[in-house]
Order: structure tokens, then sequence, then C-alpha cells
């Protein structure tokens, strides 16, 4: 994750940056399984990322928005759950490109992007695009027709969305 703050500090030199960001490695897999031991540990390595990147008052406020999360995941409907690594890293980069002090704001893909509806995606997106210099976003996150949210492999309309939205 520290890889991923240096490359996406530096390419804010440049201007407005928009990261669209996967789950952690593993994670995806150990959301998959539904094993109990393998969640387990997907949460502590969570826990020792924020650990790792935060102190005090930011590690405490950070610590607490990730154990809502897991909440909220352990309880979603099972094929919801896979959707919750790319909410939970963002969620994680965006608080520390923010203790940086950079102007950021995070994107809820759950809301923003639609299956197969690019001209609501893009409406979506452009009226949730304003007001910060980085923009984070989980990737691989959408919302069916139906409201259903679903994992997406097509991140067309997100990155599409948001480029045209930051100029990049």
């Amino acid at each position: 994750m520290s890889r991923v703050l240096d490359i996406v500090e530096k390419e804010a030199e440049k201007g407005c940056v928009v990261l669209v960001s996967s789950a952690i490695s593993g994670c995806t897999d150990a959301l998959l399984s539904g094993d109990t031991e393998r969640l387990k540990n997907m949460e502590m390595r969570h826990r020792d990322i924020v650990t790792r990147l935060f102190t005090g008052e930011e590690r405490r406020k950070v610590q607490e928005k990730i154990d809502g999360i897991f909440k909220q995941m352990y309880q979603a409907p099972e094929d919801e759950k896979v959707t919750f690594g790319e909410i939970l890293s963002t969620t994680i980069l965006e608080a520390k490109l923010k203790a940086e002090g950079w102007k950021t704001k995070w994107l809820d893909s759950r809301e923003l992007v639609i299956e197969d509806d690019e001209p609501q995606t893009f409406k979506n997106i452009s009226q949730a695009v304003k007001g910060a210099d980085m923009y984070v976003a989980p990737g691989f996150i959408c919302r069916d027709k139906n409201g259903k949210i679903r994992e997406s492999q097509d991140l067309r309309a997100v990155y599409g969305g948001l480029g045209r939205w930051t100029g990049r």
C-alpha cells in the first residue's frame, strides 16, 4: 500500500488524481472462501496496515471506520461480501492521503457505477466529482439496474467517467 501512496502523491504534483483501487493481495480470495479463519486473518492484515500507516487519534478514527466496514461486511448478503475488499483498501488509502494533507474525496462505486448504463454512471460521477485534488474509488464494484450490488470486471465506465470530469 505504501508503494501505491508514493505513486499517487507523485502524480498529484501534475494535477488532479483519480485512484481506482482493488483489494489488498489475497483479500478477494479470503472473501470468496467464506472461511472464518481466512476472514479473521484478512481482518488482522487490514488492522496491521492501519497500525503501520497511522498514529494516535488518526489511527483510532481509521480503525473505527474499518471496524464499521467489517461489521457491514459480516451482515451483507453472501454474494455482496466479495466487494468489501475494495471498500476497505480505498477507505484506508483515502484516509492516509487526507492525513498527508491532500484534499481528498472517497467515491462510493456502489452508488456511482450502474452496470450497462454509462449515461447514468457519467451523470452520477459528474455530480460527485467536485471539490478535491484526489478522488479515491473502489474498483470492480457496481450496482445493476435492479439496485443489486455486485462485482464488476468492466471498469471502462469508472475510468472514463472519472477521467472525463477531472480532465485526466
